[in-house]
């Protein structure tokens, strides 16, 4: 037969210095865990570092978190003082519509294609018994 204890930790048969013991650690886990959220949304600005770009525009590029005298070293040396984007892959750009008429048609799979303007777009897929938009 199992004996349960009701209300541990915090039950009358635990000494006081015990329940204390036990409240301040979830108070100190709590502060810790606290401290840790602001450090994490705190940008390194705050704490008196520079983010700089290493080699932007590069397939080196990177972005640095430096302190003052290492990032001066940088920036003179043309590194802006800003965080590294990746490039916009060539998929992002729009295709080249030809001016003469109009419109690009492209097909993605076969018998389905899509047709754009430049701004609207438009899905359609040919089967035998038409087009289904």
């Amino acid at each position: 037969m199992s004996k349960i204890v009701r209300g541990f930790p915090f039950s009358p048969r635990v000494g006081l210095w015990r329940r204390r013991l036990v409240g301040g650690f979830f108070f100190i886990a709590a502060v810790l865990l606290s401290v840790g959220t602001v450090l994490a949304v705190v940008p390194p600005s705050a704490f008196g570092y520079t983010t700089v770009c290493h080699l932007a525009g590069t397939a080196a590029q990177e972005t640095l978190i430096l302190r003052p005298a290492e990032a001066a070293a940088h920036i003179a040396h043309g590194d802006p003082q800003v965080r590294c984007a990746d490039p916009i892959p060539a998929t992002a750009f729009d295709p080249s519509v030809d001016l003469s008429q109009g419109y690009h048609v492209a097909e993605i799979e076969e018998d389905l294609y899509w047709a754009t303007d430049g701004t609207y777009q438009i899905m359609f897929l040919v089967s035998r018994r038409g087009v289904i938009l």
